[in-house]
């Protein structure tokens, strides 16, 4: 399977962000502008841990949005398209990280 899309909700310096994947992907902007967060962002989707968020991992430090990061995927193979069938909408299969804060785990879902 491969990732098609991406949409980033109040992580860091990036309130609302979709990125559309193809085969290769390159984040290219001046510094600053937010390339590393996204990458932060891959990384705790992919690699979930509470000790990872802290107050600055959310936007504008505003710990009452949750951050949200979505991640659609495409091409799935024979088996995962028939084990995600439930879930599949149109061939892909779209899954949600949300992060909250303010309980004693700041929950990573």
């Amino acid at each position: 399977m491969k990732m098609c899309q991406v949409h980033i909700k109040h992580f860091k310096s990036l309130e609302d962000v979709h990125l559309n994947c193809g085969n290769l992907i390159s984040l290219i902007g001046e510094n600053n502008s937010g390339k590393s967060n996204v990458i932060e962002a891959l990384d705790l989707f992919f690699n979930p841990s509470i000790r990872k968020v802290t107050e600055e991992s959310f936007y504008e430090k505003e710990t009452s949005q949750p951050i949200e990061i979505t991640i659609a995927f495409k091409d799935l193979n024979e088996w995962e398209a028939k084990y995600f069938s439930p879930w599949l909408c149109e061939h892909r299969l779209k899954v949600k990280r949300v992060i909250q804060w303010g309980d004693p785990q700041r929950s990573v879902i």
